[in-house]
């Protein structure tokens, strides 16, 4: 309206609300694209590049916190975020690429650090890595967790073979 009245340059006030809208339209494209990544990505035969592209977007989405945009959850999104990031995980073990899974893992567990599955998937990956002292840490997180989960157990096992072995 202030342009339209012809009215000199907007007052600072004006131009803040300006940015804010422009940030929350642009934040607003990037969450349209993410859901269509996230549609159209195989979760039952992950492809690590389609999940390293909806994880950049998630993270891009995620920067938003940091400018206080309105009526997002926030929480809701750090924890689809996080199981991106261990789908890719899982994508990357199955292709052979322990470090790159264990990477994965560990970003989903700083996101999302009290949900059991990305500790246990990071125990896995680390004992693929021959990191024993550091698998048994993310067991033995887990297992505080969800002390039934049956994951469990085979990890344990697969620790304590693994320490035989050395």
């Amino acid at each position: 309206i202030w342009r339209e009245l012809g009215l000199e340059d907007l007052p600072a006030w004006l131009q803040e609300e300006d940015k804010r809208e422009a940030r929350l339209a642009a934040w607003a494209q990037r969450l349209a694209d993410y859901q269509s990544l996230l549609q159209a990505a195989n979760t039952e035969q992950p492809e690590a590049d389609a999940w390293r592209d909806i994880i950049n977007l998630g993270e891009e989405l995620l920067t938003g916190e940091a400018d206080d945009l309105p009526g997002v959850n926030w929480s809701v999104l750090r924890q689809q975020v996080a199981g991106d990031y261990n789908t890719l995980g899982n994508a990357l073990d199955n292709a052979g690429d322990a470090a790159g899974a264990l990477t994965a893992f560990d970003r989903a567990v700083t996101l999302q650090p009290d949900f059991a599955m990305w500790r246990r998937n990071q125990a896995s990956a680390l004992l693929d890595l021959g990191r024993l002292d550091e698998a048994e840490a993310a067991i033995a997180a887990a297992r505080e967790m969800e002390p039934d989960a049956p994951r469990l157990a085979q990890l344990e096992a697969q620790l304590t073979a693994a320490r035989q072995k050395s």
